[in-house]
């Protein structure tokens, strides 16, 4: 994760971007939004507008999440290579990213009026909070084809993860060790308490 705060002074123009049009990727992701940028924070807003200026010209834009990180409006952006938070406070704005292939797991946790989405790397857990239901979902799910994952419960897993998975499951490595391997799924949320107990008791009927 690479984080980059400055602050925002007189020169600052965030408005300019509403004259041009909007780049073919960005525009689709926008269209396929749970509502308009108007019904978020003006964190948000901001955030959306200096969005292509972040972006390589070979990188494409897959899925747009505004919501909350790190106490400021934000903007969780999944690209074909990372994921993207753009943050946006009334004094000061920053980025952070984590490149598709350090990404472990990717979930989201329902709320009564909002969801939060959670996205897990070796790096720790980063989450974009007040994100709307069908965003998050949308966001899980392309994050899910891109990492090339497979869903066990209601978790999403790739990478590292889905390599323990496999150890844990498969692998010929010491029971305890494997057992030890599938708490972690656990605490990370990657494997339901079902799950756990019933790969654990697998586990245990071997020896």
């Amino acid at each position: 994760m690479a984080p980059d705060e400055t602050s925002i002074d007189g020169s600052t123009n965030d408005h300019e971007s509403d004259d041009r049009p909007l780049r073919p990727d960005i525009a689709a992701a926008k269209a396929r939004m749970s509502g308009s940028l108007l019904s978020f924070s003006i964190g948000g807003q901001l955030a959306f507008r200096r969005l292509e200026e972040q972006l390589s010209p070979t990188e494409e834009v897959l899925c747009l999440a505004p919501g909350h990180a790190r106490g400021k409006g934000a903007l969780a952006v999944l690209t074909s290579t990372r994921i993207l938070v753009l943050r946006q406070g009334l004094l000061r704005r920053g980025n952070y990213d984590i490149a598709l292939d350090q990404v472990s797991a990717v979930s989201y946790t329902k709320g009564f009026v909002r969801s939060t989405l959670s996205v897990h790397s070796s790096g720790g857990v980063e989450q974009i909070e007040k994100v709307q239901h069908g965003d998050a979902e949308t966001f899980v799910a392309r994050a899910r084809e891109r990492i090339g994952v497979r869903p066990v419960g209601t978790a999403a897993v790739g990478g590292w993860a889905a390599q323990q998975v496999q150890t844990a499951t498969t692998g010929h490595t010491d029971v305890l060790s494997q057992i030890r391997a599938l708490g972690e799924l656990r605490e990370a949320g990657v494997l339901s308490e079902e799950e756990f107990q019933a790969k654990k008791q697998a586990l245990l009927d071997r020896l």
